[in-house]
């Protein structure tokens, strides 16, 4: 052992004492807020909030002489501080009954030292405190932090007042961009964020969405079509069989239905290729003007996206 120092050696057990040690829960309580802010061309832009906290921690030590006949005339308590936070520091000097209890401190430890007398309780409590930062990042969203906490922030004077527009200005702008990064052509996008984004752009994707529907029914109804299409070749096909057989029965009732029905399924066939042929057009008109619509968008968001970043 190091000359100067001293040490506490366990010698054995004393059933005459009990003691027992309890770790309270953590206190934690916000010290002060305030944003952080970019550097060079972004330094007039919130890039985080800073949240000073104080972690309080407390042990509660209870020792109990058993004995009914003897003092305890020398009991030490070396308690170690927490290391969480980049260490506690211990606050705890003494108490009421023992106020100069502590006659050791260094960094990280502390020993007390207590007279107990016979058939006595001792309850001797602990405190600590270490300090830590809490960084908020605005790219994560401050919506929570803005609705929940922002508020008691203010009234309990641990953030300036000042702050809480550019706070409310920095989560805008979060959600803006990342509307604009992410753009869907559906109405429930459009209903999520018609509020937070240009009215140019909102029309823009509300016309495309309506026209992307419009395409999306012109080529299902296409295919129903089609397969109609395709059930008239059989119909006609079964029927000029039906036709061939019956070539020497020239006066049959039946050949004449046979030949009614061919007329029919040609006259719905030629309907049926002058609606494909329309709406073969109308989905090529469409498609060019969905397309010239998502060029003419896609350059406001962008130019949107860039003011942001000023």
């Amino acid at each position: 052992m190091l000359s100067g120092c001293d040490e506490i050696i366990t010698y054995g057990l004393d059933s005459t004492l009990g003691i027992s040690r309890k770790k309270m829960p953590l206190d934690v309580k916000e010290m002060s807020v305030e944003p952080e802010f970019g550097k060079g061309d972004q330094a007039k832009k919130i890039k985080s909030i800073k949240i000073r906290k104080k972690v309080f921690r407390k042990t509660v030590y209870t020792v109990v002489n058993h004995s009914a006949d003897m003092d305890v005339p020398r009991f030490y308590i070396d308690h170690n501080a927490g290391v969480k936070y980049g260490g506690f520091v211990i606050t705890t000097e003494g108490d009421s009954k023992f106020p100069n209890a502590r006659i050791k401190n260094v960094t990280g430890f502390s020993r007390y030292m207590f007279r107990i007398a016979k058939n006595a309780t001792l309850v001797f409590e602990v405190d600590e405190h270490a300090f830590f930062t809490e960084h908020l990042n605005v790219d994560y969203g401050l919506e929570t932090f803005i609705e929940k906490r922002m508020p008691k922030l203010v009234v309990n004077e641990l953030m300036d007042p000042k702050w809480e527009g550019p706070i409310r200005k920095a989560e805008a702008s979060r959600k803006q961009r990342a509307a604009l990064s992410t753009i869907f052509y559906s109405r429930s996008w459009i209903d999520r964020n018609a509020t937070m984004l240009p009215v140019d752009i909102v029309k823009a994707v509300s016309m495309i969405t309506k026209m992307k529907e419009s395409l999306k029914e012109h080529q299902s109804t296409m295919q129903v079509k089609n397969a109609y299409q395709s059930e008239i070749f059989k119909n006609q096909e079964r029927l000029r069989l039906n036709i061939k057989s019956m070539e020497k029965m020239a006066e049959s009732p039946l050949l004449r239905r046979y030949m009614q029905d061919l007329d029919k399924e040609e006259d719905q066939l030629i309907a049926t290729r002058e609606l494909m042929s329309k709406l073969k057009e109308e989905e090529k008109s469409l498609t060019a003007q969905i397309g010239k619509l998502t060029l003419d968008m896609e350059k406001m968001r962008k130019i949107e996206l860039q003011k942001l970043d000023e």
